[in-house]
Order: C-alpha cells, then sequence, then structure tokens
C-alpha cells in the first residue's frame, strides 16, 4: 500500500499530482497551444513517424484554440525563424489570429528552442495582447493540448489524402510533395467549419455564433467558378460567366474558395 507521509513510498512508488480537466470560465483567456510535428512514414501502409525526419521534410506547425476548440496548421520550411520566408510564414499566423478576434491571449508551447522563438517573433508582430506561459520542461502533459491537436490534424490530413489518392487514382503522395501545403490547410479547415462537438456545434460556430452555410466541395473536385468582378476586371458583357477549375478549398477570413486553375490558384466567391 502507499502512504503520502512515508519516504521510502513516495520514493518508490510516486506520481506527480494528475491533471485534472477543469471548464475554464467565461472570463478566461483563450489559451493557444503550439506544437512542431512531421506527416513522414516508412512507407503509405504506415505512419510511423522516424526520431529524425528527412532532412527534406518540412515540419508543420499546429495551434489548437481551448475556447473554439478548433485548430490552424501550416507547413513551415523549418523549424524556428532561420528561413528565408519567415515574414511570409509570420503573416500567415497572424492572419489566423486575426481571424479568431481576440484581442487578449495566452500562448502555450513547451520549451523547444525553436518554438520559443518563433512565438516570441509572432508576439512582435500581432497587433494582440500575448501572456507567454511554456510548459513545464519535462512534462509532456503540461503542453497535452497541443499533442492532442496534432492527433486530430493527423487523422484529418491522413482521410484527406486518402481521398485525393482514391479519386485521382495515383500513388500515395509524398510528405515532400507541394501538394501537402494544400491538403494542411484544408484539413485543418474542415476541422474548424465542420467537427461538431458535445454541444454540438463546430469551432466556426463557436467562435462566430452562426453556423457555416456557404457552398464547399470535395478536395480537387472539378467544379464551375465565377472569377471575382471588381472595377478594374469586370467582365465583358459577352464574356462567359463560370469557368473550369478544381476545389482546393476555403480561403480563411472570408466568403471565397481557393480554385486550381490552368493559371494557377484563384480565389472566387463560394
Amino acid at each position: 500500500c502507499f502512504r503520502s507521509w512515508c519516504r521510502h513510498c513516495v520514493r518508490g512508488k510516486g506520481c506527480e499530482a494528475a491533471h485534472s480537466s477543469t471548464v475554464p470560465s467565461e472570463n478566461a483567456l483563450p489559451i493557444l497551444s503550439f506544437d512542431y510535428c512531421y506527416l513522414s512514414s516508412s512507407s503509405h501502409k504506415s505512419d510511423i513517424v522516424p526520431v529524425t525526419p528527412p532532412s527534406s521534410e518540412s515540419p508543420v506547425l499546429v495551434v489548437w484554440d481551448s475556447r473554439s476548440r478548433g485548430l490552424y496548421a501550416h507547413l513551415v520550411p523549418a523549424k524556428g525563424i532561420d528561413f528565408e520566408s519567415f515574414d511570409t510564414v509570420i503573416q500567415l499566423f497572424s492572419a489566423d489570429l486575426d481571424t479568431l478576434g481576440y484581442k487578449r491571449v495566452v500562448f502555450r508551447s513547451d520549451t523547444e528552442v525553436s518554438i520559443v522563438a518563433f512565438l516570441r517573433e509572432l508576439r512582435r508582430h500581432w497587433s494582440g495582447e500575448v501572456v507567454p506561459e511554456a510548459a513545464a520542461a519535462g512534462d509532456p502533459q503540461s503542453n497535452g493540448a497541443a499533442e492532442a491537436a496534432v492527433k486530430v490534424f493527423k487523422k484529418s490530413v491522413r482521410t484527406l489524402k486518402d481521398a485525393l489518392e482514391h479519386n485521382l487514382g495515383c500513388g500515395p503522395i509524398s510528405p515532400t510533395s507541394g501538394l501537402m501545403s494544400l491538403i494542411i490547410k484544408q484539413s485543418s479547415a474542415v476541422q474548424r467549419l465542420f467537427a461538431v462537438g458535445p454541444d454540438g456545434r463546430s469551432p466556426h460556430e463557436r467562435n462566430t455564433g452562426r453556423k457555416h452555410r456557404l457552398a464547399v466541395a470535395e478536395f480537387w473536385e472539378a467544379v464551375w467558378w465565377m472569377p471575382l468582378q471588381t472595377t478594374a476586371t469586370k467582365l465583358p458583357p459577352l464574356g462567359a460567366r463560370f469557368e473550369e477549375g478544381f476545389y482546393m478549398g476555403t480561403h480563411d477570413g472570408s466568403a471565397e474558395s481557393v480554385i486550381l486553375t490552368p493559371i494557377g490558384l484563384v480565389r472566387c466567391r463560394r
């Protein structure tokens, strides 16, 4: 039997205090948990991630929002801040935070030097107020929300990737393929828009107060799309109103979709 007052019981049988889950109050700050992950596997039938990922593979930075229970994820060139497209990556994550509408949040991560450095820069570039909170060193449960989000994210990526491979009749899509950035972006968007929780609401509904009712299609599905019209790009009277393309997902923070065309990716109204 175990006795907390016994020195030898504590040394031989002791364990850390349980991390009990509590329902945060309405006034609690939303916690944004960050974590890196890799999507490599030894074969298309396995999801084993090697201890040292291939040097050619880029990591994915996953963000979990405690309030809406939604996630964001982007493929990044490398961990940390030392890569050429760093400014673009910072802008992507700043835009994600803007879509949440929060003015004050908590940043939570593990103590890895690369992610701490990235979050320090993100705090500088984002307009909102950030309260930093590092997870306890050597305690994987202290950043458990991010680790759980990574599992949810990988399930979504596997599902979308498998459906795309089946529909295209192609072999396994490599983790280093350029398609992965689009698959990753759409996988996290699908989770936010359609993952219904025990309360009967999706992350999008918790965050905005309304259901997502705009039209969507399956990833890479052939669709008809209408080009966006402005005073500078107004369609001629006899010009075609719709064009053929392939649906590549939603455009965050707007009522627009991303379409693959012969000239590249374009946006259109949903």
